[in-house]
């Protein structure tokens, strides 16, 4: 009886502060999504500004993959980023350094487009600041 009676109240501080460090830390929000253009739309891309997030999401496993291409203000490719062919995602960040790490309030065309061997298709792109 006495062990019970220790083991409850040992737990209990650890599970409270479990809890309270659990919502102290929210998620990032995301800015800015889009989606390709087809009917049921196969790729996904979100961006959170805040340490320049990108997460590509292929949300089919229809053969496309979804391709993301970013490009600089002068229209010149910054990077391009694919996410499998049956429903994968990849994420890169300012974190992964280099060409990932987009300058402060500058504007950025990302694109996303379904993407085979034969090429790309279903493309949408917007402007985004990093």
């Amino acid at each position: 009886m006495r062990a019970k009676r220790i083991l409850t109240l040992v737990g209990t501080p650890v599970a409270a502060v479990g809890l309270l460090l659990t919502a102290g830390s929210p998620a990032l929000a995301v800015d800015h999504e889009m989606h390709t253009d087809d009917g049921d739309p196969g790729g996904r891309v979100q961006f959170t500004a805040g340490g320049d997030i990108v997460r590509v999401d292929d949300l089919e496993a229809d053969g496309y993959a979804a391709k993301l291409f970013v490009y600089n203000p002068n229209g010149t490719t910054r990077y391009t980023v694919q996410a499998g062919t049956a429903g994968t995602s990849k994420t890169v960040s300012a974190g992964n350094g280099g060409v990932y790490n987009l300058a402060e309030g500058t504007a950025y065309t990302f694109k996303i487009c379904l993407h085979k061997t034969s090429g790309d298709s279903y493309c949408d792109s917007a402007v985004w600041a990093g």
